[in-house]
């Protein structure tokens, strides 16, 4: 079992019994872990493997209260564990199987391999799920950039933009010409959650994301209701076509452990909470199996512009324009005090009771 397959095939916090785990997406597919005898069991929540189990409390974990995310692969279960980037899980142990090289320099050569990939990542999902609808949460130019690759079905394809966004997504639309053949989903960008609909985002993410990032959450959740068996897009980690600290550490090694910390501990989280909630996966083709593969001997310290534009351009074939400014979006504020640790462990004991 690999992680991008367990979200594409498996019922959301389902506990699965296999004999292999692994990950091919650099952890932005979260699955949690712990062995048995010869036996590997797995989930997306650390909160259905407990029930499965039994609680074994780490008295070391910090919960995600006043941070941005957990960057570690402990939980708060002393026998569960989070499947680290590109882990390789059998009975017996683990391996690692990524081993960066900083060979490939050309720049060129990177940006048409990353469009044939992202297309073909978009396209395979698209042959593999020719029921489900697709609905690209689009904001800045890495979601934008999905909305590009050219569909097999695109009236199965939604927009879904929120505000302040959504006036700038639809000015890029227009000047691009771009054709879509469904109404755009909006929101209004206010919190829109109350306590107790707070708590079910505490669980769903295990408590190891700081959840004012996490916005639109009960919008997605209705979309998935109304729309039926759907996929989320989303462009996380396309910032890494441009200029960004990492590229410019002393020892290149270091890019990917940053990078990566990144991709599973905010992007992944917020991956698995949305996951566990609507129960239907988010997916990026900027992580995809084989783009990872193509990070993997990439020299990113050359990278010294933007180069998402002339990304967009080998995709769509055409030049693109694009606004000079973007708008900020904030964070949620919650008009009440919570204590994550609390919330998560009340849950874990109200369970028990069941």
């Amino acid at each position: 079992m690999n992680s991008l397959d367990y979200y594409l095939y498996t019922p959301a916090g389902t506990v699965l019994n296999v004999s292999e785990l692994r990950d091919t997406t650099g952890g932005m597919y979260p699955i949690y872990y712990y062995k048995k005898e010869s036996r590997i069991f797995c989930s997306s929540s650390v909160h259905e493997l407990i029930k499965h189990k039994g609680f074994n409390r780490n008295p070391a974990f910090k919960f995600a209260q006043n941070i941005q995310f957990i960057s570690g692969f402990e939980t708060i279960d002393l026998d569960i564990s989070r499947l680290s980037p590109f882990e390789i899980v059998l009975p017996s142990g683990t391996t690692v199987n990524f081993s960066p090289t900083f060979m490939n320099k050309d720049i060129q050569e990177f940006l048409n391999t990353s469009s044939e990939i992202m297309i073909d990542f978009v396209h395979n999902i698209e042959r593999k799920f020719p029921n489900k609808r697709h609905i690209i949460l689009t904001g800045g130019k890495d979601s934008r950039m999905i909305l590009l690759i050219p569909k097999i079905n695109p009236h199965k394809w939604h927009i879904f933009s929120s505000q302040p966004d959504i006036y700038y997504v639809k000015d890029w639309i227009r000047e691009n010409e771009i054709v879509i053949y469904n109404d755009i989903i909006t929101h209004d960008g206010f919190c829109d959650e109350d306590y107790e609909f707070f708590k079910t985002k505490v669980w769903a993410s295990d408590g190891e994301f700081d959840l004012i990032h996490a916005r639109w959450v009960k919008r997605q959740i209705e979309i998935a209701q109304e729309l039926g068996d759907c996929i989320f897009w989303i462009g996380d980690t396309g910032i890494i076509f441009s200029p960004n600290v990492f590229c410019k550490m002393e020892d290149k090694k270091d890019y990917f452990d940053e990078l990566l910390i990144r991709a599973y501990g905010f992007h992944g989280t917020k991956n698995q909470m949305i996951f566990n909630m609507t129960k239907c996966p988010r997916l990026t083709p900027y992580f995809a199996p084989a783009m990872l593969r193509l990070y993997e001997n990439f020299d990113f310290s050359v990278i010294d512009r933007d180069y998402r534009e002339d990304l967009a351009n080998i995709i769509a074939e055409r030049e693109i324009w694009w606004e000079k400014a973007y708008p900020n979006v904030n964070c949620y504020f919650y008009p009440f005090d919570y204590n994550i640790e609390k919330i998560y462990l009340e849950k874990l004991e109200e369970d028990n009771h069941e």
